[in-house]
C-alpha cells in the first residue's frame, strides 16, 4: 500500500472514498493543503455568505453534482473540478478566473479602451448597421449563386451573362474554347 499521507491521518487509516480521493488528488498535483485549492474554498464560502438565499443543495444543483455533501466538502477543502467550477460560475454569474485561480479575469473592457469617451451607444448601433449591410450583400450574393446554379442546372446562361452566354463576358469567336474531352479506349 502506498505511504501517502494527509494532514492528519496515514493513507491507510483512510477510507475507500478518502484514498482514492487523496491519490487523486496527488496525482492531479494538489493536496487540501494546496493554497489554490484552499482559497477556492474561501471564495466558495465568500459567495455563500454574500447570497445567503442560496442552500449548498442549489449550488450542488447548479455546479452539476448529485450530492449537497459534495458542495460542503468544497466548502472545506476546495476540491471542486474544473468542470463543476464553470457550471457554478455560470449560473452564479462569478469570474471563472477569480473563483478558480484567485485572480480577476485579465480580460480587459474593450469598449471602455476603444472609446474612452463613453459612446458606446453610437459605436455600437454603428457596429450593428455595418453587420446588417454586410448580412444583406451576403444574402445577394447567396441568391445570385442560386440563380446561376438553377441557369446551370438549365443549360441557359444567357438571361444572368446576356452579352455572351459566358461568365467571362467574351463573345463569339473571342470566347474560350471549350476544352476537348480524351477519347475513351
Amino acid at each position: 500500500m502506498p505511504h501517502i499521507t494527509t494532514p492528519n491521518r496515514p493513507f491507510s487509516a483512510l477510507s475507500r472514498d478518502e484514498q482514492v480521493r487523496s491519490l487523486l488528488d496527488q496525482m492531479a498535483g494538489e493536496s487540501a493543503s494546496d493554497p489554490v485549492r484552499a482559497g477556492r474554498a474561501e471564495r466558495l464560502e465568500q459567495i455563500k455568505d454574500a447570497r445567503p438565499d442560496l442552500t449548498w443543495r442549489q449550488i450542488a444543483d447548479a455546479a452539476g453534482v448529485m450530492s449537497e455533501r459534495s458542495a460542503h466538502e468544497w466548502r472545506k477543502t476546495g476540491g471542486i473540478t474544473y468542470e463543476h467550477a464553470r457550471h457554478l460560475c455560470e449560473f452564479l454569474e462569478v469570474d471563472l478566473d477569480w473563483f478558480w485561480r484567485g485572480s480577476p479575469s485579465e480580460t480587459p473592457d474593450l469598449m471602455d479602451r476603444l472609446n474612452p469617451e463613453g459612446r458606446r451607444q453610437r459605436q455600437l448601433d454603428e457596429i450593428e448597421r455595418r453587420l446588417r449591410e454586410i448580412q444583406e450583400a451576403i444574402d445577394e450574393l447567396r441568391e445570385s449563386v442560386a440563380r446561376i446554379e438553377k441557369a446551370l442546372r438549365k443549360g441557359d446562361l444567357t438571361r444572368h451573362f446576356p452579352k455572351s452566354g459566358s461568365p467571362d463576358g467574351r463573345s463569339g469567336s473571342k470566347a474560350r474554347p471549350a476544352k476537348a474531352k480524351p477519347a475513351k479506349a
